[in-house]
């Protein structure tokens, strides 16, 4: 299973990044990372992922919601584009992340879950991926 890891530039997700991405590749999932600035649409398209786990961190969590809705807008369209395109709509998204459940809940995202970071480790996300997949 080819799964692609999405983060932004920030120093805390290239420090997890590299954890999960030992997990997945422990498990043998094909594993391609690139950062959200350097992602659009047609590249996913031609990279055709069988997952994509986003990480949504951010490093002041307990901003408003309005302002977590600003500051995620690009995030927040890149999702919405992935689901409403034709050939990316049925690319199941999980979305990991330092949020709140409720304010994921008023930023109305498109995704398949939403993972609190804290919960889970990487091991217990390869295996919430490969029973999600399992269950499809």
């Amino acid at each position: 299973m080819k799964i692609l890891l999405i983060k932004d530039e920030y120093q805390e997700e290239k420090d997890l990044i590299s954890g999960y991405e030992k997990s997945f590749i422990m498990n043998h999932f094909e594993v391609k990372i690139a950062s959200r600035l350097d992602l659009d649409i047609e590249k996913i398209k031609k990279e055709k992922p069988d997952f994509i786990l986003m990480l949504f961190l951010f490093p002041y969590p307990t901003f408003s919601p309005e302002k977590l809705q600003r500051l995620n807008s690009p995030r927040i369209k890149f999702l919405e584009e992935l689901k409403e395109d034709k050939e990316t709509k049925d690319i199941p998204i999980f979305v990991l992340g330092n949020y709140d459940l409720q304010e994921i809940k008023e930023m109305n995202l498109k995704l398949d879950k939403y993972i609190l970071i804290l919960d889970y480790t990487p091991s217990q996300i390869v295996e919430m991926i490969r029973k999600f997949k399992e269950e499809r």
